[in-house]
């Protein structure tokens, strides 16, 4: 009898490891799961309207991202952040004000471009971004990367320890990097305890593994979910100390 319940347990482990979660179990356990961006933002910072519409505006007008000189396209994989979710990180960073945010995973840097181009307008902000490889970036153009430190790192939870601890406290975090179970869970528990109170926590892809459930059920916080096409974005705010 104790061997067959440690072999489900064991079962249920594995499975956890491997198993993605459905649209309907984040809508069980969110504050607000929503496919409007104007709605995702509101639930996680307040906003004036006219903030709001006008940072939007600002948003809608940059320039288009060049091609990727390595694929031709501004990305056709699965793992780039979409322009959807592009648009909350330049709401957010407008709003927040962030002076120092975190982000792991570059790729071709169509989210690290939204960040900068909204520190830009802030005039303030520093974003450091964490990858394995520095070919990354060709989407961020020249003139935003004075406010940007690309950190590479072996591709290792000690490594990812050092750099992160090399960071100090930090405003925002953004995780885009491996999307495995283990690697996200190891990326949540450091980008929270790295996070001040008030910062705000974020996560593209959380629909590839259940790190973000278990790790909002650690935090007793429901998230804030912003569905798009091909992929899943949560948000969480860190909750400030009572005064």
């Amino acid at each position: 009898m104790v061997a067959t319940i440690a072999g489900h347990r064991f079962i249920r482990e594995v499975l956890r490891l491997v198993a993605r979660p459905t649209l309907d179990r984040f809508a069980r356990m969110a504050s607000l799961q929503t496919t409007e961006v104007d709605r995702a933002v509101r639930a996680v910072v307040e906003i004036p309207d006219e903030d709001l519409a006008r940072w939007a505006g600002e948003y809608d007008a940059l320039d288009p991202p060049a091609s990727s000189p390595r694929t031709g396209t501004v990305d056709p994989l699965r793992w780039t952040v979409e322009d959807l979710h592009a648009k909350l990180l330049y709401l957010v960073v407008r709003r927040l004000r962030p002076e120092t945010m975190l982000e792991t995973g570059v790729h071709h840097g169509l989210s690290t471009r939204a960040v900068l181009s909204a520190m830009a307008q802030n005039g303030r902000g520093r974003l450091v971004s964490t990858e394995v490889s520095p070919d990354v970036g060709d989407l961020v153009p020249t003139s935003l990367r004075d406010r940007w430190e690309l950190r590479v790192i072996r591709p290792t939870i000690p490594a990812l320890e050092r750099a992160v601890r090399n960071v100090g406290a930090i405003d925002v975090f953004l995780h885009d990097s491996r999307h495995t179970y283990r690697w996200q869970r190891a990326e949540y528990r450091l980008g929270w305890a790295a996070l001040r109170p008030g910062g705000l926590f974020l996560s593209d892809d959380i629909d590839s593994s259940y790190a973000f459930i278990d790790a909002c059920r650690r935090w007793r916080i429901p998230p804030v979910v912003l569905v798009g096409r091909t992929k899943v974005f949560g948000m969480v705010r860190k909750p400030a100390p009572s005064p």
